[in-house]
């Protein structure tokens, strides 16, 4: 990223602002939800970001309290998680429609489209965890839903919860969702026992 006193040295601190608000105003006013990605890493240094994940959960062969849980992978040319595994997430945008004061439905449709067609819900997504965190790419505020599944998912797949924390697929974990699938364990270890 270039630094933007070496692009606007002549203009003053007031003026840079005024540049700046005229741009996040036109973004805001665009079609499209999604920010250049440059301006969006920028943003989450001055921001807190909330972001949905929705652990999709399916019993083990061996024992139905253990959970396997659908893991996809980063891109080989994604600049902080290159390669890693991670429950699926998305962003809440501003612009996501607001239907009720728990609704995360724009994010969750983003997740199931990430993951592909396969994938049956057995039972809707709940939330089981709410973290605040602050990592590589921002501060995050992540709502934690799990969904009972079936099905096999066109991009992902599915691992054992407990024995992906001890040796993870090639690639690792995407940072603190070692956490995530360990908490995510026990809740569905808690739900099938009772």
């Amino acid at each position: 990223m270039v630094d933007p006193q070496e692009q606007l040295p002549n203009l003053t601190d007031e003026q840079q602002r005024l540049v700046a608000v005229s741009y996040l105003q036109s973004l805001a006013n665009a079609e499209t939800s999604l920010l250049p990605n440059d301006v969006f890493l920028a943003v989450g240094k001055l921001v807190v970001l909330n972001t949905v994940e929705v652990a999709f959960v399916k019993p083990s062969n061996t024992d139905e309290r253990d959970a396997q849980v659908l893991l996809t992978q980063r891109s080989n040319s994604d600049p902080l998680w290159a390669n890693q595994w991670h429950i699926p997430g998305s962003i809440v945008r501003a612009k996501d429609p607001v239907k009720h004061e728990h609704d995360y439905d724009a994010a969750v449709s983003r997740i199931f489209k990430e993951v592909g067609g396969g994938i049956q819900v057995v039972r809707d997504p709940f939330e089981y965890d709410v973290v605040r965190r602050k990592g590589q790419r921002s501060s995050e505020t992540t709502v934690r839903l799990m969904a009972e599944s079936a099905g096999e998912p066109v991009n992902g797949a599915f691992f054992n919860a407990e024995a992906v924390l001890n040796k993870p697929p090639e690639g690792g974990l995407l940072e603190s969702h070692a956490e995530a699938i360990e908490k995510l364990a026990k809740k569905y270890h808690d739900l099938k026992s009772n």
